[in-house]
């Protein structure tokens, strides 16, 4: 696919993302100029291969992760860097996320639920149901085909942080990592979305 060409990219449990389109400010789709252009669909039926690497380390319990061929501590500076850098390539934004969901055929309303249980957590630090409770209910379900309800996402809006007397946007992945235990829910999240 050349950088030019834009695409949906669906992952095993049904999620899609879209690759190479312009964005605003706000992290948003800007798809004006493309409404009739046709995209390209792939399908990742192995999932994202770096997602499903970090997660195998981490459910291991050696407490380490793999970056650029070294063995590194999970609660290093080095991995939780990888580790964001990894969610920020996939999602670069929560909620453009979340939006693309909404008229995805793939997903049962079960697996679009889940969304709103991220969104919950990245704002208050709790779990309506956990990542690795919810995906083997995900992968039960048989293909979905078509929506059955009208879907509304959550969204956690922009978030600002003051530092140093100035307001900065912040990252909505990286409102995970204020909570307890937001590494590794992180992970997990990324599992459930992009791995297999």
């Amino acid at each position: 696919m050349s950088s030019s060409e834009i695409a949906w990219v669906y992952y095993p449990r049904g999620y899609r993302r879209i690759v190479n389109a312009d964005t605003d400010s706000e992290g948003r789709l800007d798809l004006s100029a493309t409404k009739n252009m046709n995209y390209k669909v792939m399908e990742l039926e192995d999932g994202d291969s770096e997602v499903n690497s970090l997660f195998k380390e981490y459910i291991s319990g050696s407490n380490e992760i793999t970056v650029n061929g070294l063995s590194t501590p999970i609660d290093s500076w080095k991995a939780f860097d990888h580790i964001l850098k990894v969610a920020k390539r996939l999602i670069p934004s929560l909620d453009e996320f979340n939006r693309q969901q909404i008229e995805n055929r793939r997903i049962h309303d079960y697996s679009f639920d889940f969304l709103t249980n991220v969104v919950g957590y990245a704002k208050h630090g709790r779990w309506g149901l956990s990542p690795l409770s919810a995906y083997p209910l995900m992968d039960m379900y048989p293909e979905p085909g078509r929506i059955e309800r009208l879907r509304k996402t959550a969204v956690i809006g922009p978030q600002y942080r003051m530092i140093g007397g100035q307001r900065f946007r912040e990252s909505d992945i990286s409102l995970f990592l204020r909570h307890e235990r937001g590494l590794s829910s992180l992970i997990e999240v990324l599992y459930v979305l992009f791995g297999k």
